[in-house]
This record gives structure tokens, sequence and C-alpha cells, in this order.
């Protein structure tokens, strides 16, 4: 084969890796994603009281090896359950779509708070539609950064 094919080839290849890598550079990490959305910290419905069944924690981890953990700590010590966040992205300026743990989930943040608009478990059972919680017909909690 003559050098000049190869070297042409060659040159081919490289472009076509720096064009597929192109797209993977433009997006941004979950953590970039989650700190960009205000999310990282400590939520709760009633920060002046510590975890309970009627005032679940999300506490919301970057660790420095770029997973994002949220903790749900329901005060019991038996119900803390970690999930690594393993996607995310905004759907709207005031929308986080993510998941974790196998279940999708959309967050809508206003005034300050954070409540769960939409959530589907890995098999595809709608868990919350439009803020209600399906099971009891209640709305999804609102929570508020806890200092």
């Amino acid at each position: 084969m003559p050098v000049f094919t190869r070297s042409l080839r060659f040159v081919i290849l490289i472009l076509a890796a720096m064009l597929l890598q192109a797209p993977i550079a433009a997006a941004q990490s979950v953590g970039g994603v989650l700190t960009d959305f205000g999310l990282l910290g400590n939520w709760s419905v009633d920060c002046n009281r510590p975890p309970s069944r009627d005032n679940s924690w999300s506490i919301w981890v970057l660790y420095a090896d770029g997973r994002v953990v949220r903790r749900l700590d329901w005060g019991d010590g038996d119900s803390r359950n970690d999930y690594v966040v393993t996607s995310a992205r905004r759907v709207a300026p005031d929308r986080l779509q993510y998941n974790m743990g196998g279940y999708d989930i959309v967050m809508e943040k206003r005034d300050g708070k954070i409540h769960t608009v939409s959530s589907k478990d890995s098999t595809g059972k709608v868990l919350i539609a439009n803020g209600i919680i399906v099971d009891s017909g209640q709305p999804a909690v609102w929570q508020s950064r806890c200092g």
C-alpha cells in the first residue's frame, strides 16, 4: 500500500475519532448539571426537625471521583437509602430529569424549594404524576434547602 494512502487513512481515522469525541466532551457531567441546578446539599420539609417518616431529608453529595449520591434519610436508621445518580439533564429552566437506582424522576425547583413532578420505577410503573403520588393521591412534598 502506498505511503500516501496509509497517511490519508491515518488522518481520516484521527479526524473521525475527534468528531466522535466532540459531543462527549460537550456533554455536562451529572455533577455539573446538579451543581448548576443548585441541588447539592441538604433538603427537608422542615429543616428545624430531624429526619423522620413525616420529615424525610434528601442529602445530595458530589464525591471527588465524580459520583453524585442522593441519600434519603427517614430518621429511623434502617430506612436510609443511598442512590447513585447515573444521568441528569435540564429539561426546562426550573426542571431537572435524572435517573437513580432505576428510577426516572423529574424534579421542579420553584421559589427555592424542590419537589418531584414525576417518577417511574425500573418497570415503568408511574409512582408520581403531575406532582401527585399515585397510590395516595397526595401531592409530593416540597423541600427547602437546609443551612
